[in-house]
């Protein structure tokens, strides 16, 4: 293949191609004064700073994990107490044919009163639904969540149904705060205030309370003595009313047909005739147990021994760490009651944790060079010019992502990564050549040839690169953005290399000018430049 596609002539002695007629005059003015390697690292400098204060700053979008976008929406719907399951059925006809009336839904899916739940089973509510859709193009999901949701809201009341694109990954755009107390009526009284204080936010939706809503229950309180009287411990008797209300396992139908279960008809279920249930010879269950109508939910959340109630939401937006700060400020306003204690988290405490582990994880990886560079060039101060590449390398990746609008989230982090891998072997190529050539030159000579020389390996590495990860960055590989290579980590590393390879091939030779002249970084050469000659007899 390089025999075929190499050229037929050679370059003509000292002509140069377009890349180094651009490239040699600019370096040459970089190196051409102390001015001007004082213009190159202030700018540079301030490049930098401004990437930092724009990672500070609300103009960067900050989330956790963006898996993108998927054809599958999930929701649940919340009906009021003590609906049977034909009426949650029949109630949830209404939206399954406005769901399939849609011309962007393929499929409709709604499931009342299963304990399947795909990977396990769960207890069930006669007046719950899940909810299971499919639009036909995961770029129009948002838009059909906003409009179901219209229809959800005016089927059912604001608050009892939720629907949002499923997130098959770590939740990404989770908003939650807890309340924490010993009273459980001013337990729900927070709980309201805060669920209305969020309902405000447009940022913010699918807002629910894990406090469990009040529902008719049957208490059956066994009496032990009266219990051993018959013979029966609190145990025996609680067995024998579980096997009454379970379904029992009648067989197949007709042999070979579909299974067949006996179950109790829940609405047939009062005091009087649970208490009429034989557990004994000559005893009922009134006999040995007291039988109740209450009202109590069916759940309850503790902490330290603390009831505990928390509120979530779902963010709506990129910006999941600016969203999460806003709401925090608003559930802080909220008057609770006395007793009350509140705190918030979700994915804001996820993405502090991951960045702080991510920072952690560079630092590391930063170290971790610089050792071996300091083992291979036998110096400290060489090394250390290496690794002003990378900072260079945020400026860019950092301006991708606002002039994109991508969050710096886990996949960014880990394009920055990538990104001081490719330029540090860069600056690498460069520095390992001037070192050599400042043996028989100057070092003003041996950067222009290090250059010179390095600069069509250095470019064509960075061309490759960013042209692999483009259509990535655009989105075309992804159909708009998730996949297993984020979108985002493509956007820092092409990002990250365009402005990286310009910086490294101009401000890392001045840096390495400006420290060569003050250091012992190649002695030989430093004695060269200043015209010095070793005294004779000696080696230099």
């Amino acid at each position: 293949v390089s025999f075929f596609l190499q050229r037929r002539a050679a370059l003509a002695e000292g002509r140069r191609d377009w890349s180094h007629r651009v490239y040699e005059p600019l370096l040459g003015w970089a190196l051409s004064s102390r001015l001007t390697k004082t213009i190159v690292v202030v700018a540079a400098t301030l490049l930098f700073a401004l990437a930092v204060g724009l990672v500070a700053s609300p103009l960067v979008a900050k989330n956790f994990f963006d898996f993108g976008s998927t054809e599958q929406l999930q929701g649940t719907v919340s009906l009021p107490p003590g609906t049977s399951s034909d009426q949650t059925i029949e109630q949830l006809k209404t939206f399954e044919d406005a769901a399939m009336a849609d011309p962007d839904v393929k499929l409709v899916q709604v499931t009342v009163a299963s304990s399947d739940y795909g990977g396990y089973t769960a207890g069930f509510s006669t007046n719950h639904a899940r909810l299971l859709l499919l639009t036909r193009d995961k770029r129009r999901s948002s838009a059909v969540v906003n409009r179901l949701q219209q229809r959800l809201n005016v089927l059912y009341g604001i608050g009892n149904a939720q629907l949002a694109i499923a997130s098959f990954g770590p939740s990404s755009n989770r908003f939650e705060a807890r309340a924490s107390g010993q009273d459980d009526q001013a337990l729900r009284d927070a709980s309201d205030l805060i669920v209305a204080k969020l309902q405000q936010d447009s940022e913010l939706s699918d807002i629910q309370s894990d406090l469990a809503a009040a529902k008719p229950q049957l208490t059956v309180d066994v009496d032990p003595a009266k219990a051993s009287a018959h013979g029966l411990s609190p145990r025996v008797v609680a067995q024998l009313v579980s096997q009454a209300l379970s379904a029992v396992p009648l067989g197949n139908l007709g042999g070979n047909g579909p299974p067949v279960s006996l179950r109790l008809d829940p609405a047939s279920v009062t005091v009087d005739r649970l208490g009429a249930l034989p557990v004994g010879p000559g005893a009922a269950l009134k006999d040995v147990a007291t039988i109740t109508n209450q009202v109590a939910p069916d759940s309850i959340n503790r902490r330290d021994g603390t009831r505990l109630v928390a509120v979530s939401a779902v963010i709506n937006g990129a910006d999941t760490n600016g969203i999460s700060q806003r709401a925090t400020a608003s559930v802080q306003s909220v008057p609770l009651p006395a007793g009350v204690k509140l705190d918030t988290g979700g994915t804001s405490e996820d993405i502090n944790q991951s960045f702080q582990s991510m920072f952690l994880a560079i630092g590391i990886a930063v170290a971790i060079v610089f050792i071996i560079l300091v083992i291979f060039f036998r110096s400290v101060v060489t090394p250390f010019v290496i690794l002003v590449s990378m900072p260079l390398a945020l400026i860019g990746g950092i301006a991708a992502l606002l002039v994109t609008h991508s969050a710096l989230g886990l996949p960014a982090l880990l394009g920055v990564l990538m990104v001081f891998g490719i330029v540090v072997s860069n600056a690498i190529l460069l520095i390992d050549f001037a070192e050599r050539a400042r043996e028989t030159q100057p070092t003003h000579d041996a950067l222009l040839l290090a250059g010179a020389t390095r600069l069509r390996p250095i470019l064509m590495t960075a061309v490759a690169t960013v042209v692999a990860l483009l259509p990535v960055a655009v989105g075309l590989s992804t159909s708009g953005g998730g996949g297993l290579i984020s979108q985002s980590l493509a956007v820092v590393v092409v990002g990250g290399l365009i402005t990286s390879t310009v910086f490294t091939l101009v401000v890392v030779p001045v840096v390495y000018s400006l420290i060569a002249r003050r250091g012992r970084v190649g002695a030989v050469a430093a004695i060269r430049d200043l015209d010095v000659e070793a005294p004779r007899g000696k080696a230099v």
